[in-house]
């Protein structure tokens, strides 16, 4: 008889053994897995300065996007879940706006920001959102990295190496120049 047991012993821990690299279960969890279907999409914010980021998921119609002008939109009824956004927002550095709205159906929080914002990025969906053309300044050497958003018409690009902007827009030139010294670029200023 302790033949028998001491057999039934070994196969089990041959078999046990056989299996480690296998997903257990553990205690108390749950071997009846249902898998839903995906009704909730995430979009995520990200400072490329400080590599902050935070990620949220959302509901159908709560986020929304207008390339046209450049404005991001969170809407939600639930005060914590708009709470827990506008840290997010916060903490990534982006500039926004927060909005209570009472409604016939109850209070509604409103979050907008303007995208772009230098040094951020906006996902959705795991796709980076991008509808206004950047141009980054980077230098390979120390690492300092500076995006820009710009139109089409204000920076040129030739075969040369050259590039050159133009704007009109004296916080926009200050900013520009800015990143060019934080970068550690050599450039030329002329005023037109």
């Amino acid at each position: 008889m302790k033949k028998i047991l001491l057999l039934v012993c070994a196969l089990t821990v041959l078999v046990s053994c056989s299996k480690d690299d296998e997903d257990v279960l553990y205690g108390g969890e749950n071997a009846n897995l249902v898998v839903l279907p995906a009704v909730y999409h995430e979009f995520k914010l990200l400072n490329t300065l400080t590599e902050r980021d935070r990620a949220f998921s959302y509901k159908e119609g709560e986020f929304s996007y207008d390339g046209k002008s450049g404005v991001a939109t969170f809407v939600s009824s639930d005060y914590y879940e708009a709470q827990a956004v506008q840290d997010g927002l916060r903490y990534t550095e982006f500039l926004f706006e927060f909005r209570q709205v009472n409604t016939p159906n109850g209070m509604t929080y409103q979050l907008t920001w303007d995208y772009p914002q230098p040094d951020k990025e906006l996902w959705d969906d795991g796709i980076l959102v991008t509808s206004v053309p950047m141009f980054t300044l980077k230098n390979t050497r120390t690492g300092v990295v500076k995006s820009y958003p710009y139109k089409e018409t204000n920076l040129i690009y030739n075969e040369q190496g050259v590039a050159k902007f133009v704007s009109h827009d004296s916080h926009e030139i200050n900013e520009i120049k800015s990143g060019l010294d934080n970068a550690g670029f050599q450039y030329e200023y002329r005023e037109a």
